[in-house]
């Protein structure tokens, strides 16, 4: 169980990581990001 669970924990944290990241970015690049540019 704790085997099969693993491989998850670090997509989770990345998304996670990923998602902090754009909450920290400046107003125009968020704005951007909302929008969906990439």
């Amino acid at each position: 169980f704790s085997f099969n669970m693993f491989p998850d924990i670090p997509r989770s944290f990345n998304t996670q990581y990923k998602c902090f990241s754009v909450s920290m970015l400046p107003g125009n690049e968020r704005q951007d990001v909302e929008r969906g540019g990439k």
